[in-house]
Parts: structure tokens; sequence; C-alpha cells
């Protein structure tokens, strides 16, 4: 369930995480986290079409007028509660499959993501029925919302917190999250900023200001973007914030008014700088 507004697929691989070779020739063992990913990925296609299906019985009630639930409405919800109980076993065991040293494999952590969207999306559904319908509250559209929000807190049990150790952090998996069908392979620090300069792009910087909460960049950011990526280039470092007000002509406070994350944080990701030491 990845965000629409995104303009190019980014596969972003952690500079800490391990890397999954693939196989280089027929007879080659694949790897096994591939075999992971796919049960994981069958899990969420289960998901997607209980929610379907969901939508469409939750539609027949509405047009209908209904003030109750059909007897027949009750036991396909019925059966969409058990099918998710049964995915929870699943999951369960994909997850299990995964070793404590491997946590950290991206694929893994993004095919639980799109597991947990899913699921939360079909508890969002039966939220907004109960909320406009109170009349429809029974056990069986509970069971539905009850056992996806399972599914959410055994995907969500993966992604470890941002202060602990092992697995991916909540950071890192928000990092992660940033697609598009562009297929480029971007390497990244654990705080988002690109490893490699070389391999920044415009398509690239649009994905990373979606990351910073930045849907369009307009010329002013443009503007700042640019002369922070030609600076660095020319000297090897980002510029003294003084400099970048000055050469750009804006004030610190527009420069925040454009990157709300600051101009280190902010401006300096989107262009493509390493992660600036000094005061810029």
């Amino acid at each position: 369930m990845k965000k629409a507004s995104i303009k190019t697929v980014i596969f972003i691989i952690l500079l800490f995480s391990i890397t999954v070779t693939l196989p280089a020739s027929a007879g080659v063992e694949p790897s096994p986290f591939h075999e992971i990913m796919n049960r994981i990925n069958a899990i969420e296609n289960n998901l997607i079409s209980i929610e379907r299906r969901l939508e469409h019985e939750i539609s027949k009630l509405v047009s209908q007028n209904r003030y109750d639930m059909p007897t027949g409405t009750l036991k396909k919800l019925d059966a969409m509660a058990e099918k998710i109980c049964s995915l929870q076993d699943k999951l369960d065991g994909a997850i299990d499959d995964v070793s404590d040293d491997s946590r950290s494999i991206p694929g893994v952590a993004c095919a639980l993501i799109d597991v947990r969207l899913v699921a939360e999306s079909i508890v969002n559904h039966i939220d907004k029925l109960f909320i406009n319908y109170p009349y429809f509250i029974e056990i069986a559209p509970e069971r539905v919302k009850e056992n996806s929000q399972v599914i959410v807190y055994k995907a969500k049990e993966y992604i470890r917190p941002d202060n602990s150790c092992g697995g991916l952090s909540e950071t890192e998996v928000q990092t992660l999250s940033l697609m598009s069908s562009a297929n480029i392979l971007i390497e990244v620090d654990e705080d988002g900023f690109i490893c490699d300069p070389s391999e920044w792009g415009e398509e690239v910087a649009e994905a990373l200001a979606e990351s910073e909460g930045i849907e369009d960049l307009t010329e002013d950011h443009w503007h700042v973007v640019n002369y922070l990526r030609n600076y660095y280039l020319k000297f090897g470092v980002a510029p003294m914030i003084r400099k970048l007000c000055k050469e750009t002509g804006f004030k610190l406070k527009k420069i925040y008014d454009l990157f709300p994350s600051g101009p280190a944080k902010g401006a300096c990701k989107i262009a493509g700088l390493p992660k600036p030491t000094g005061c810029v």
C-alpha cells in the first residue's frame, strides 16, 4: 500500500543492513529470504482479497438502507475472521523463520509493512462502519477487526523501538517505505543521508523531499538545493549557514519555511550531501 504521491521508487538498503546475494546462475540455491518474502506476500494478497470482500459487503448494507445485518452477511464476516486468524499463524511462522542475525533484511521489513498497512485498512473499514452505522455492531465484524489488529501487532513486533538494538528501527522502516518504479538502488546511512553523493539525481531529490514531508519541490526549493549541491561538488563540504543565506538571498526563516527539518537535516539531505558535521 504505497503512497500514491511518491514519484520515484527507491529501494533503499541501509548502510548497516546485511546484503542478500542473488543467485548468479541456474543451479545456485536461492536465498531463503526470498521464500520467506513470498510467504509474507501471499499473506498480504489474502488480506487484500478479504478487504475487497469486506468493502463489497459494507457497500451492499449501506445501499440497501438496512438497520440489521443479514444472516448471510454475518456468515461471510465470520468466514473472513477465521481466515484472518489462520493468516496470523502463517505470519508467526514466517517471522519465526527469520533468524536473529538477519532481522535487518530490508525486503522482509518492507513486506511486513505492506501486510500491516492492509490489516490497518481492514480495521479502519470496520471502525467507520460502526461510527456511521452503530446499529451494525455485531460479534462477527468485531472479530474481523480484532483479528486484523493482531496482524498489525505481529507485523509491528518485527520492528524494534528507535532506542533499542537488533532489527530495524521505526525511523529506518519509514525510510525503507520510500518506493517508486524507477528501480534506483540507493544506499543511505541510519539518518537517511545517501552514502554516495554521485548517485544523486532530481528524481532521488524528489523522493527524499517526500520523506521530509515536502510533497513538491518549488523553484525556491531547487534554488537552495542546487546551490548546496554545487558548493559541495566544488569544496567537498556543506556551506556555513551565513554563506547559504547570503548566496541564495534567503533569510534563515525562509530556509526553515522551505525545509522544516532545517538546512542540515532537510536541505542537505535532499541535495544529496553527506550528513553535515559543521554548522550548516
